[in-house]
């Protein structure tokens, strides 16, 4: 079984999938830097603010939202390209700026105020190509195939509908 976010593509197996919750991202920041670059209240004011890239990440340098059926493509720019968010997500508490990053590994920041969720009216958009939730996957087995589906029950109970790390956050 594996864990997986995001695209889905699929191999020549047959694999069970099943989700186990949303990937909702946020673009989010210190206090501290809100204090002095000020807040984005549209998506194109990104432009004007230190946007934390991901070097890996496709389409990085675009951020897409959404709200009603419009769409608006960001090219955001950064003083600082990692590989690693959480890198990234240290550097943005540090009040250096702007992340965009999945409410599993910010929600608690935003619970306890060290970060501050932006543009929350505007839905961040996912590539075209991405499936942007979590999701277990794995192959039918008789042998085991019980043991994972408990497993994958208990996962699925586990984060919630809303995902736990999500209540109350915003």
């Amino acid at each position: 079984m594996v864990i997986r976010i995001g695209n889905l593509e699929r191999s020549g197996a047959t694999l069970i999938v099943r989700k186990l919750a949303d990937h909702t991202r946020l673009v989010c920041g210190s206090p501290s830097y809100f204090n002095q670059h000020g807040k984005p209240k549209h998506p194109n004011d990104l432009v004007h603010h230190n946007c934390l890239l991901l070097a890996y990440s496709k389409g990085s340098s675009v951020w897409r939202f959404q709200k009603d059926a419009q769409i608006y493509e960001v090219k955001v720019n950064g003083s600082v390209v990692a590989t690693n968010s959480e890198v990234l997500r240290q550097i943005c508490l540090d009040g250096a700026g702007l992340i965009l990053m999945p409410t599993w590994l910010i929600g608690e920041d935003i619970r306890s105020g060290r970060l501050q969720a932006v543009l929350t009216d505007f839905q961040v958009h996912p590539q075209a190509e991405m499936d942007m939730g979590i999701y277990a996957l794995y192959l039918p087995n008789r042998r085991y195939s019980l043991r994972v589906k408990t497993f994958v029950d208990f996962l699925v109970k586990r984060f919630g509908n809303p995902p736990y790390w999500e209540e109350t956050m915003i």
